[in-house]
């Protein structure tokens, strides 16, 4: 009488369960076999599991993955953005500048309030903030804003944004945006780390964000 065919290439789901786990094991105990038994090993290992023909499980051990540089989050906040909003933009913005003739939108990294108090930003943020025009004749000026707008927009000043819009006087006729200055120890991020003073520049619209520089 005739048993049930099997194949050595057919592997059952205990199969999968059971590599798995040697995987998971290997990966959080690295161990090596001795004559005395199982000791752990000085550096840990990455393995991963694969069969043979003969259902054998084979080891290769994994390639470190490369490197890359993350961003701290205790640095505190920092300018990542600034451009000029246009009439059709800010038209209908609830939290819009009710003074000026010219508004630049300016974004940072985290959300924002005072420091070190935590509470909405105010008359020192205004008066340290600079939008930088650069002049036809290539003259470079620094145009303190009136007002700082775009805050208050939220129930509480613990979940403020990271937009604000500078209320400027108008600009000399011809001058471009080129970056946007504010001293330091001004602001805070959501774990309380206040900025360092910033000098963006701005590049060109259309041409992305442009490079923050600390100084």
């Amino acid at each position: 009488m005739l048993g049930p065919r099997t194949s050595p290439k057919r592997r059952s789901p205990g199969h999968a369960f059971a590599a798995l786990g040697a995987v998971l094991l290997a990966c959080a105990l690295p161990v090596t076999a001795t004559g005395a038994g199982w000791v752990a090993r000085p550096q840990p290992r990455i393995l991963s599991a694969s069969w043979g023909t003969d259902n054998a499980v084979g080891w290769r051990q994994v390639q470190p993955l490369p490197k890359d540089n993350v961003e701290p989050l205790s640095g505190g906040p920092y300018i990542v953005n600034a451009w000029t909003l246009t009439p059709a933009i800010y038209s209908g913005d609830a939290n819009r500048c009710t003074v000026g003739k010219t508004f630049v939108r300016v974004m940072w990294s985290n959300g924002l309030t005072a420091y070190p108090t935590g509470a909405e930003v105010g008359a020192p943020v205004v008066a340290s903030y600079r939008a930088i025009y650069k002049l036809p004749s290539g003259k470079v000026v620094a145009i303190a804003p009136l007002d700082v707008a775009d805050l208050h927009d939220h129930p509480s000043s613990a979940n403020a944004d990271n937009m604000h819009d500078l209320c400027l006087p108008p600009p000399p006729r011809g001058a471009k945006l080129t970056g946007v200055t504010i001293g330091g120890g001004l602001i805070q991020d959501p774990n309380g780390d206040p900025n360092v003073a910033q000098r963006f520049d701005a590049r060109s619209p259309g041409s992305g964000p442009g490079k923050p520089v600390r100084f």
